[in-house]
């Protein structure tokens, strides 16, 4: 099974705002891993 990271960067300003008001990116992307027969896997 090949396994695949994703990473990003995010602006200070971005950042901010995500920690403030929440994100919907990781429900967006398990929904559409899912879709592909995939799942993701969260490192914390």
């Amino acid at each position: 099974m090949a396994l695949f990271m994703l990473m990003g960067k995010y602006s200070p300003g971005a950042l901010k705002a995500i920690l403030e008001t929440g994100s919907g990116r990781e429900a967006a992307a398990k929904q559409a891993l899912e879709a592909a027969g995939g799942k993701l896997l969260r490192q914390a």
